[in-house]
């Protein structure tokens, strides 16, 4: 916890900050958290599309195992319709779901189209989540080469966890963060250059502050 003074001063929150109980409110490292990308379904039957509250992952319980995480890269494409819904590190989100600029991190990530749209539902699980939960990472010695460059900073989920572990953004707000990171004219918040912030909040309204470090 900072105290809100500082966070105005570092960051630049100022609404946030102001409405912040005891004048402190959670910061998080992006790094140190997990994050799924789900752009809005369309219903087949009925033509309707989600909302991208809809679209928000709130599964409290995750049964996910080393072989379903294997068979999801086996079948990146879905076709069977069986895949499990595998959860992005931190550290590499941005540059995956093309957020920010995969040929600059120096990574090797092979980013997925269709991820970094407006109404993009972004669900993140916050350390205090992630304590609760194992990761379930691909055998790699069933993959082929590129399904293993594929498996980079991807993992599946086991175990339970609470639903205020969550907190929630949208690729319109997250795409407007990375736009003031960006924008000289709107850096003064900016320490050091390397780190950009954004807010989230979870499903009672409460915000948090996200800090993700460019690579």
């Amino acid at each position: 916890m900072w105290p809100w003074r500082s966070l105005i001063i570092a960051l630049g929150f100022w609404p946030i900050a102001m409405s912040a109980p005891d004048g402190e409110f959670p910061i998080y490292r992006f790094k140190d958290c997990v994050a799924r990308f789900q752009t809005p379904r369309v219903d087949p039957a009925t033509g309707v599309r989600q909302s991208t509250v809809e679209a928000r992952v709130t599964d409290t319980t995750w049964t996910q195992d080393v072989q379903s995480v294997t068979n999801t890269f086996k079948d990146f494409s879905n076709a069977y319709r069986q895949n499990d819904a595998l959860w992005l590190s931190g550290s590499t989100a941005l540059y995956y779901s093309n957020f920010l600029d995969a040929t600059k991190c120096g990574l090797l990530i092979n980013p997925q189209s269709g991820l970094n749209e407006d109404d993009t539902a972004i669900s993140i699980i916050l350390p205090t989540g992630l304590e609760k939960l194992q990761r379930v990472s691909a055998d790699l010695s069933e993959l082929s080469a590129p399904d293993r460059l594929a498996t980079t900073g991807i993992a599946g989920l086991n175990g339970q966890m609470d639903r205020l572990d969550y907190v929630y953004t949208t690729g319109k707000y997250l795409k407007e963060s990375i736009k003031d990171w960006q924008d000289d004219s709107k850096s003064l918040w900016r320490q050091p250059s390397t780190e950009m912030g954004f807010t989230a909040y979870n499903a009672d309204g409460d915000p948090v502050i996200i800090m993700v470090d460019i690579v």
